[in-house]
């Protein structure tokens, strides 16, 4: 073997052991939880730029969602770009973050601090710093949300032990954390989605969820708006039987779904659309739809909607004001119905006299009858 063919392979075997190497994390990825094992993105300035971001910005605006936004002094999001949510196990609902839960939301964008602090401040937060960094505190109490105005790019969110200890991880963060394998397949993701999600094994909190998900070990997907909508979930189980399992089931499920849906020409050609595939241990959930086909659907909900709203508006009635004081009623309304009379009760029977008995008496038996006075 020759001196070039030797350094060849050396070469090769270097870089075959070297850690997988990866482009430095965004400075806001560096606020997680440091026990994080599930991380959920949003590229809102992506989603906002797109055809379907740009409807949905009108429509906030027309139902008067956005000033009224405004008027609470919560402005403030409006000018949030991005968001990375960390946590150590995947949520049981999708509720916002509480003293009971353990979560790190991670804002990028371009805040005014002064505005923010003004408008926290106005609800009765408290002030406090950690490491440097001013806290917003909800309360008092050892527990509660917490806001961290990191700077006038980003801020932190969620339960106060949870903030801190992101704090925590940033002035001690290790830079291997970019080659962690939750990290990685995280940024592969943002490369494609607006909107993504992945955990580790062991995410998933023993008996939440679904009883037809209790196989899952792990999951990802994303969501991408850049032409129409696209949606991808991938839901890995220890073993491929428990995938075959688990896809079947939700063919089953889809199937149902479909044969109910017969009435409603626009959900089943939405359940037409997915698709259910099994390859490995892996069961995978896609389904996409063009910009025209979100228009159509949008509209159609709009319509729905203002019908149903119109119907049940209809339906109410205003009495005439009597001294400026309105009455309202909903119609129909059953009349009022007499109440029933109760049935008399029968008269007493009178009582039975007394009997008394003279045996021996001249003339025989005599009988004597004594009335109750």
């Amino acid at each position: 073997m020759n001196k070039i063919t030797l350094g060849l392979s050396l070469l090769a075997c270097a870089a075959w052991a070297a850690p997988p190497q990866s482009t430095s994390l965004p400075t806001y990825w560096r606020y997680v939880h440091p026990k994080a094992k599930a991380l959920v993105g949003v590229d809102i300035a992506s989603i906002m730029a797109s055809p379907l971001g740009q409807r949905i910005k009108k429509e906030f605006k027309n139902a008067g969602f956005t000033s009224a936004m405004n008027g609470q002094g919560m402005d403030f999001i409006w000018n949030a770009e991005r968001i990375l949510i960390s946590a150590p196990t995947v949520p049981s609902s999708a509720k916002a973050p509480n003293k009971d839960s353990q979560a790190v939301i991670a804002m990028q964008g371009r805040f005014d601090l002064a505005a923010v602090r003004k408008a926290i401040s106005s609800k009765g937060a408290l002030k406090s710093a950690h490491r440097g960094v001013e806290l917003l505190l909800a309360d008092k109490g050892a527990d509660g949300i917490a806001m961290a105005l990191v700077s006038p790019q980003l801020l932190i969110m969620g339960d106060r032990a949870s903030v801190r200890a992101a704090l925590d991880h940033h002035a001690f963060a290790d830079p291997s954390a970019s080659t962690a394998p939750l990290f990685l397949r995280a940024m592969q993701l943002a490369q494609t989605n607006d909107l993504w999600f992945v955990s580790e094994p062991g995410s998933q909190p023993p008996g939440k969820g679904p009883s037809i998900l209790e196989s899952v070990d792990s999951f990802e997907g994303g969501v991408s708006f850049k032409s129409g909508l696209g949606l991808s979930f991938h839901f890995n189980t220890k073993t491929q039987e428990e995938a075959v399992k688990l896809g079947q089931g939700l063919q089953g499920m889809l199937q149902l779904f479909t044969l109910g849906a017969k009435k409603d020409k626009s959900t089943e050609d939405l359940l037409n659309k997915l698709q259910v595939g099994i390859g490995g241990s892996q069961v995978r959930v896609a389904v996409n739809f063009t910009q025209q086909e979100l228009d159509r659907g949008i509209s159609q909900f709009k319509a729905g909607f203002q019908a149903k709203a119109t119907e049940t508006l209809s339906s109410i009635k205003v009495n005439p004001s009597v001294r400026g004081q309105s009455s309202w009623t909903l119609d129909p309304a059953p009349a009022p119905q007499p109440a029933a009379q109760p049935e008399p009760e029968p008269a007493p029977e009178p009582d039975a006299p007394f009997v008394v008995k003279i045996f021996n008496a001249d003339g025989g038996t005599k009988q004597l009858e004594i009335k109750k006075q």
